[in-house]
């Protein structure tokens, strides 16, 4: 449409009507997510950017489907582009699958497509073990009827599942996972100072890797930090935790 009305496909009109075309299709038809009345939300690039990968690789597959394969093309190599491979893999392994589909040359397939998305699904299995470790585990802690040493003999062998497979390739959010079992598993044995200095390593974890988890999330560990240390007797430590929670939690209050 664009290429009738303004010919060039270089020039800004060309461009400005194709980005006005890419956004009322994505808002036509797909959920149209707002910020605006969640502050939290609205100020957290992590939920924010999560949501426009999902939209954009809605947009590619329409623009597929339409039969404009050179455009849904370039909205997969975006894709791939902006995602944090290490963070978010699973937005990096779909847009590779589908620039794959895309592909005519058998060529650009082996030697280039193949190895990186056999890469990206090794990551992504980690992350889904870490997360399917952490899941079971909560709903296996729901459950009234299980010992304790049962819960940590448990808790035990996931970690070291998740320890060994971390090696190649390395996962943030599989480590994530790891550190929070580790939490859980100091929490258990009520040793406290093993419990501060693993909510201490998630916390370094997550300022080293922001797309990691949500602000609330890190509010919430903050929090955390902020009460063991009251307990200790760390009072400056407590206050200056606490204080970073609230930035997290409330970030225009």
């Amino acid at each position: 449409m664009a290429e009738r009305l303004y010919g060039n496909p270089k020039s800004k009109a060309f461009s400005m009507l194709k980005s006005r075309l890419y956004e009322r299709m994505l808002e036509t038809l797909t959920l149209s997510v707002n910020f605006q009345n969640n502050p939290a939300l609205k100020e957290d690039s992590t939920a924010y950017e999560s949501v426009s990968l999902s939209k954009m690789n809605t947009y590619g597959i329409m623009l597929n489907k339409r039969g404009l394969k050179n455009q849904s093309r370039e909205m997969f190599e975006k894709i791939i582009k902006d995602a944090d491979q290490t963070v978010l893999p699973e937005f990096n392994l779909s847009a590779l699958i589908s620039l794959r589909n895309l592909s005519n040359s058998f060529e650009e397939v082996e030697k280039n497509i193949n190895p990186k998305i056999a890469l990206a699904f090794e990551q992504y299995k980690i992350d889904a073990m870490g997360v399917g470790m952490m899941r079971t585990f909560i709903l296996h802690r729901g459950e009234t009827n299980h010992p304790v040493s049962e819960s940590l003999a448990r808790l035990k062998k996931d970690i070291k599942i998740l320890e060994d497979s971390l090696a190649k390739p390395y996962s943030p959010r599989a480590d994530y996972y790891r550190l929070q079992l580790y939490y859980s598993f100091y929490a258990f044995s009520k040793d406290m100072p093993s419990v501060r200095s693993v909510l201490q390593e998630i916390i370094e974890l997550v300022e080293r890797y922001p797309k990691l988890s949500t602000n609330n999330r890190k509010g919430i560990l903050l929090m955390r930090l902020s009460n063991i240390a009251l307990n200790q007797g760390n009072y400056e430590e407590a206050i200056e935790a606490s204080q970073k929670s609230m930035r997290m939690l409330y970030p225009k209050s």
